[in-house]
């Protein structure tokens, strides 16, 4: 039952999301030569983009079923904090008073 209308509330978030970025990000989506990216870029992109969005997005309703609601709502909003410091620590990223 949850699932059916989680997956029902996500499809309506993703749909109204990317229409109301299509008018700002047209131009640059049309003109992007698909052909002469390489593979592993799509790739890396499934993942981000499946993996670490929208699996977390079905896993969240989970976890405040089967935990309690203190350690979803600090799982959501720890995680930013906790994936800034990861990134930091790693090099990836640097972090300062403009960021």
């Amino acid at each position: 039952m949850w699932r059916n209308t989680l997956l029902s509330h996500l499809k309506w978030m993703f749909l109204f999301a990317s229409i109301v970025y299509l008018p700002f990000g047209q131009s640059e989506f049309l003109h992007i030569d698909y052909l002469t990216i390489p593979f592993y870029v799509y790739r890396d992109m499934a993942f981000v983009v499946l993996g670490s969005t929208f699996f977390t997005y079905l896993m969240v309703p989970i976890g405040k079923k089967n935990l309690r609601d203190t350690v979803a709502s600090m799982y959501n909003n720890v995680q930013p904090i906790v994936a800034t410091i990861a990134v930091t620590i790693m090099g990836f990223d640097t972090f300062g008073a403009l960021k």
